[in-house]
């Protein structure tokens, strides 16, 4: 695919769309509720990780999955309203 598709860049399949679950999903959902979209992206995996104190260790990467599927949520959404064009 090159970069002048019309599609690049944009996920275009709405079945394979990130999704948020288990602890670290729910937690950075819990954190999101009643955010501005700045603060929104102020979320980390670290934090994650800080307020979910039984997360095992060879789940640290959940915390860095959920916050990566919940800043391509966030982008999407800028995508598709007019919030978009404040933020450019």
């Amino acid at each position: 695919m090159s970069s002048n598709d019309v599609f690049f860049g944009r996920m275009n399949d709405p079945s394979s769309f990130p999704f948020l679950k288990g602890h670290c999903g729910a937690e950075t959902a819990r954190l999101a509720k009643g955010k501005s979209i700045v603060a929104l992206l102020s979320i980390s995996a670290g934090e994650i990780m800080e307020n979910i104190h039984d997360l095992p260790v060879g789940h640290i990467h959940c915390s860095m999955l959920a916050v990566s599927a919940f800043y391509k949520v966030v982008a999407d959404y800028l995508l598709k309203t007019e919030t978009a064009a404040i933020c450019r």
